[in-house]
Parts: structure tokens; sequence; C-alpha cells
């Protein structure tokens, strides 16, 4: 906790910075697995699952629906910042509706999956 102008006590969360500005989580590494579905690890050690499939299926523009197919799909990387994922043909996600649409998982869980 710090205290901020005025005497205001502040708190510092992952989503939000002192004072309540936005501070952008940094992604350190991808993983495609089958269906649309991505494993996103964070620099501050959170492991995130994210389900792409609806959200594929419910968009029209050429560039997300070069998504659809399966092997492009598999072409992301993290982008250069580190702040969200992109695709060859410049098609990204808001970093923000990134970490909505995930959930958190267990790095763990992956390892009993994988046996």
């Amino acid at each position: 906790m710090v205290t901020g102008n005025a005497g205001k006590r502040l708190e510092a969360d992952s989503t939000t910075g002192i004072g309540g500005e936005n501070v952008r989580r940094r992604i350190r590494e991808i993983t495609c697995l089958d269906d649309y579905k991505l494993i996103l690890s964070y620099a501050d050690g959170r492991t995130r699952l994210l389900d792409l499939e609806s959200y594929l299926r419910d968009k029209t523009g050429p560039r997300s629906q070069q998504l659809q197919d399966r092997n492009y799909f598999r072409t992301v990387k993290v982008s250069e910042l580190g702040e969200t994922i992109e695709w060859p043909n410049g098609y990204d996600i808001c970093p923000d509706l990134l970490y909505k649409m995930s959930c958190d998982i267990e790095p763990e869980s992956l390892k009993n999956d994988a046996s």
C-alpha cells in the first residue's frame, strides 16, 4: 500500500497501478492447443487458458477469417511489446479483452493432462 496525494491510500494490484492507471500485463509465451485454444504464460507467473473458437466464429472481416484456418491460427506470436498476441496478417486482440476472455489455470494441470 502506498500513500498518495492528499494522504489517500492507494492499492496496487496486477491489473491497476498505483493511482488507478492501467498497467499492461506482459505475455512471455504462447502455446497452441487444439480447437483454437491458447495457453498464455504471463511475466507475472500467471498462466491462462484462452478459447477463441466462439470469438472467431462471430468475426466476419477478411483478416479474422484467415484465423479460422487452423494452420494459420497456429502462426500466432507474442507482440513486440509483449502486451498481446498477433498474427502475420496484422490481426491482434485488445490486451484487456485477451485477459478477460481467458481464465487462470495451474501449470501443473497441463503436465497432468499430457500424461
